[in-house]
């Protein structure tokens, strides 16, 4: 008799430990042999404690036994997204860079908050006939009323394709385009438009629409010079492509794991610092380096109480220039410090601001949930909403996440989406549920 080969399934509970052991141990790495040697200046300081590293990894393999390990409703992706991108690299900072752990604690706990809410009973929630109709009809007219005007207003002339050359052009194109409620739907076509559009294009086969779609949204960086509108149409790709027939969350740890690795290989055997820079450094570090600035300055300057945004009318904001610009000047580099709604949380209302952000966002992950209880594919609803999350985890306060960045009008194209897309595909004449490639 023949011994049946060993196997090792992605979606193993080693596989997702090993790999996320890995992921950080390269985040170390990173920190200690590019990060911090060269932008040391810029607060990336190395001042390892013995104490904070062993606590960093023992708080580590707490956070693994709460993260999920297989995507079995979508919010389970974004879970195992604030583990690894947020959580993981915040340890890391921590332990090498000499910090305080009140924030730190304070993150544990509203992740831990964030759980609790997503996992709230699911809502129930009729379906629209007709849905789908509406929704081709409202991403297609959203994508050439802001496509027109970007032309209109001018913004052919800021166009500008080369990466290293956004910030001359970013300002004066925001000036031309952000204008009244025109500023809403600039942002609303590159975060949620535009992947929504590639992602069906995905799920129904149409090669000509992902031409499309990705043409767009080339067009929509060469205008408005904002990186991440080239980064946000990735997260339907990487979804399609890893979890139409995988469940392993793993994936998320793997991907992380592999842009740090070219990253440094890039650095080490090429000198090429810009790929590090932008990837290991503003990718993971800068995110977690902000959520200490937050907490500094706002603990030592007092609480905002929302006075730059519905309380503005009751409480006086103390500032001449956002919060984000200000804790920028704090720092010493004078630009926009945004992050992501837990470090907004904290400098409106200190630790219960960040709970109650965290309450609030766990509960939009039930919605979403609910959006996908009845069999809808679960990739398809993670790309529907991952740009105003991703935004909001990464960059964003909460309220602004709802509606500038999209969130809202995400929610409802899902819920659009949700309504007999099945049968809405027979109608189109599309074939059955195919992934391009098949």
């Amino acid at each position: 008799m023949h011994a049946k080969p060993f196997k090792i399934s992605l979606e193993s509970d080693l596989v997702f430990v090993l790999v996320s052991v890995a992921f950080k141990a390269s985040l170390e790495l990173g920190y200690t042999a590019y990060v911090s040697p060269l932008f040391a200046y810029a607060g990336f300081a190395f001042a390892p404690s013995l104490v904070a590293y062993l606590e960093s990894w023992l708080i580590f393999f707490g956070l693994l036994i709460v993260c999920p390990r297989l995507l079995k409703k979508p919010s389970d992706f974004f879970s195992a997204y604030i583990v690894f991108l947020i959580l993981t690299p915040t340890l890391v900072y921590f332990a090498l860079s000499g910090q305080e752990r009140n924030m730190l604690y304070y993150l544990l706990a509203s992740y831990l908050t964030l759980e609790l809410a997503r996992c709230s009973p699911k809502l129930r929630i009729p379906s629209m006939r007709h849905a789908t109709w509406v929704l081709v009809a409202s991403l297609v007219g959203l994508a050439s009323l802001v496509t027109i005007w970007m032309i209109l207003s001018g913004g052919l002339s800021y166009f500008n394709l080369n990466i290293l050359r956004v910030y001359e052009f970013r300002d004066d194109a925001s000036a031309a385009l952000n204008v009244g409620i025109m500023a809403y739907f600039v942002s609303w076509v590159a975060k949620v438009v535009g992947p929504a559009l590639l992602a069906l294009a995905l799920f129904w086969g149409k090669p000509l629409l992902l031409i499309a779609a990705i043409g767009l949204q080339i067009f929509w960086f060469g205008i408005t010079g904002h990186k991440s509108v080239l980064f946000y149409p990735l997260i339907p790709f990487f979804v399609w492509f890893f979890y139409r027939k995988s469940r392993a969350l793993s994936l998320v740890a793997i991907g992380g794991l592999a842009l740090v690795v070219l990253s440094l290989l890039l650095y080490l055997i090429l000198d090429e610092l810009f790929i590090a820079s932008l990837l290991v450094r503003r990718l993971f570090f800068v995110p977690a380096q902000l959520n200490f600035a937050y907490y500094d300055f706002f603990t030592a300057n007092g609480f905002l109480y929302w006075a730059n945004s519905f309380a503005s009318g009751f409480v006086e904001y103390p500032y001449d220039s956002s919060p984000a610009q200000v804790v920028g000047d704090y720092l010493g580099h004078g630009a926009f410090a945004n992050n992501s709604f837990f470090s907004t949380g904290y400098m409106h209302a200190g630790l219960i601001g960040m709970l109650i952000y965290s309450a609030i966002s766990g509960w939009v992950l039930s919605v979403v949930d609910s959006l996908c209880a009845i069999g809808f594919e679960k990739w398809l609803a993670i790309s529907f909403v991952a740009g105003p999350l991703v935004a909001m985890l990464m960059s964003a306060d909460l309220l602004t996440a709802l509606l500038t960045h999209g969130l809202a009008p995400a929610l409802v194209f899902l819920f659009l989406a949700r309504a007999k897309i099945a049968d809405t595909r027979d109608r189109l004449g599309i074939p059955p549920l195919q992934a391009l490639g098949d």
